[in-house]
């Protein structure tokens, strides 16, 4: 078996919070190119490097965390089938 087979995320869904850079975008570019679709939360920006966005599998979210109303939001969101569910092309 090879590292790839080994960590293929393909068919699985992540949600990762704090993607707007250091080890939360590290971790979410990584699970995109492992396979799986990532709800990317962040209170800036998330961008990722042309390889992982290119994959169609990166939904970025922008919330604060800290207020209630956003991590509802954002739950409800992640729930929804049009989001995390289906956010390849």
């Amino acid at each position: 078996m090879t590292p790839a087979q080994l960590f293929d995320l393909t068919g699985k869904n992540a949600v990762v919070t704090g993607t707007s850079a250091g080890i939360g975008n590290r971790l979410a570019r990584t699970l995109v190119l492992a396979g799986a679709r990532v709800a990317a939360i962040a209170r800036r920006t998330t961008e990722l490097d042309d390889e992982a966005t290119s994959t169609g599998r990166l939904l970025p979210m922008t919330a604060d965390l800290s207020e209630r109303a956003q991590v509802v939001a954002v739950a409800e969101a992640c729930l929804d089938d049009n989001c995390v569910l289906n956010a390849e092309p």
